[in-house]
C-alpha cells in the first residue's frame, strides 16, 4: 500500500513512473525528473532532505530519474508526507510542471516492449 500511496500522489503532481503499473516494485519506485527548466535534481534532493526525506538519484536509463523507497519503518501517512514534501519542493523551486521530457516516455515504451 505504501507504494500505491506515493505513486498515486506523485502522479497527481504530474510525475511519471519509469515502469508501467504491472512492473512497479513494492520496494522502490523510479520517477522521471521533470522537463521543467527550473527543476534540478540537486535542488529537489536538498528541498526533500530539508523536509526530512532522502531520495535516490536514478541514472539507470538515458533520461534523468530519481527513486523513492517504499519499505522500512514507514506507513501510508509517511508516504503521504513524502508527496506533500515533493509538492512543496516543486513550489519552492518554481517548477510549474512535473511532466517528464518526451524522451522519458519513449524510454518507457522501449522497456515495455
Amino acid at each position: 500500500r505504501n507504494r500505491d500511496v506515493v505513486v498515486d500522489g506523485m502522479r497527481a503532481l504530474g510525475f511519471e513512473t519509469l515502469l508501467a503499473d504491472r512492473w512497479l516494485s513494492p520496494i522502490i519506485v523510479t520517477f522521471f525528473c521533470p522537463a521543467d527548466p527550473a527543476f534540478t535534481f540537486k535542488g529537489f534532493y536538498e528541498a526533500m532532505k530539508a523536509r526530512g526525506f532522502i531520495i535516490y538519484p536514478g541514472k539507470l536509463t538515458v533520461v534523468d530519474s530519481f527513486r523513492i523507497g517504499c519499505i522500512g519503518r514507514m506507513d501510508e501517512d509517511v508516504m503521504s508526507r513524502v508527496v506533500t514534501a515533493a509538492c512543496e519542493a516543486l513550489d519552492e523551486m518554481g517548477v510549474t510542471s512535473a511532466a517528464p521530457p518526451a524522451a522519458a516516455l519513449e524510454e518507457r515504451k522501449k522497456l515495455a516492449a
